[in-house]
């Protein structure tokens, strides 16, 4: 594979070589610079794996297609959305295969990243990000994991383990005063001031990708079907679409019936009764039962 720079003329490219890189010969990073809508240029990192065995279901993008403010000059296999679901979860298994303790101020990032792709996935698009989990997985494992010990089902529980790390349940529905740091360096740093994200959307991402990772986790456990749990995790997916939308005519009843689910400890039922978003409740029904 050729220097990045050789086509790309109107923005910046330099390769990239990490301080600890991954133990492969054939992945390429290169920065590529751009001038912010906050600002001055900044840059976002871009690996290449070449020539990797990963059965994946790639999207092929014809040539012209825009990539990074430039057109490109040739066809390009890029990764559907059901497979950079499976794959930009493993980001999330901290004590395993994910980001390392110095990235942990990113966690926003990918947990913003995983609730736009959650909230605009189709039930195929979820089916395949199971699918994808478990071949990306057992690569990563098999590639990039330093300590042998871990296999596909401890990551799947790391992930499960971290995000719920990521929710204080003692008042009504919040985030921990760690993840709301992260959300507020996140906000401020990567979005510009047209593009809103409330603390409550972040919430709302958060209960997804915990609701996601709880799948993953009854699928490796063999608790449940991949089929199944793609239609379970959709249906919810949907459900919150629609919630958001106002388009919920029986709201009241729905808060009743959620709240039924949800363990009464120290007054916290009430609590979330009271104070919670629909949305918010609905996901944490669906998590409890």
């Amino acid at each position: 594979m050729g220097s990045i720079n050789d086509t790309v003329t109107d923005i910046r490219c330099d390769e990239h070589v990490p301080i600890n890189p991954y133990p492969l010969d054939n992945l390429i990073s290169y920065k590529v610079y751009y001038n912010s809508c906050l600002g001055g240029q900044r840059f976002v990192k871009v690996d290449f794996l070449c020539d990797v065995d990963i059965r994946l279901s790639p999207r092929l993008e014809k040539s012209g297609f825009s990539l990074f403010g430039f057109d490109t000059k040739q066809d390009m296999s890029i990764l559907s959305k059901g497979s950079l679901l499976g794959d930009k979860v493993t980001t999330l298994a901290l004590g395993t295969i994910g980001l390392k303790t110095a990235r942990q101020t990113e966690i926003a990032k990918q947990v913003y990243d995983l609730g736009t792709l959650l909230r605009t996935a189709a039930k195929p698009d979820i089916r395949e990000a199971l699918e994808t989990f478990e071949s990306m997985t057992n690569f990563k494992v098999s590639h990039l994991c330093h300590d042998p010990r871990y296999g596909i089902s401890d990551v799947g529980r790391s992930i499960a383990e971290s995000v719920s790390g990521f929710l204080n349940l003692r008042s009504a529905v919040s985030i921990t005063a760690i993840q709301d740091k992260r959300y507020n360096d996140f906000q401020g740093t990567y979005l510009a001031k047209k593009t809103p994200y409330k603390k409550t959307e972040h919430v709302t991402d958060v209960l997804l990708v915990n609701l996601y990772s709880q799948h993953i986790r009854r699928c490796l456990d063999g608790e449940i079907t991949q089929a199944d749990a793609a239609d379970s995790l959709y249906g919810a997916v949907k459900q919150v679409n629609e919630i958001k939308k106002g388009g919920m005519g029986g709201a009241p009843q729905l808060r009743e019936s959620c709240v039924q689910g949800i363990p009464d400890s120290a007054g916290f039922k009430k609590k979330v009764l009271n104070g919670a978003l629909l949305e918010h409740l609905f996901l944490i029904h669906r998590l409890y039962s």
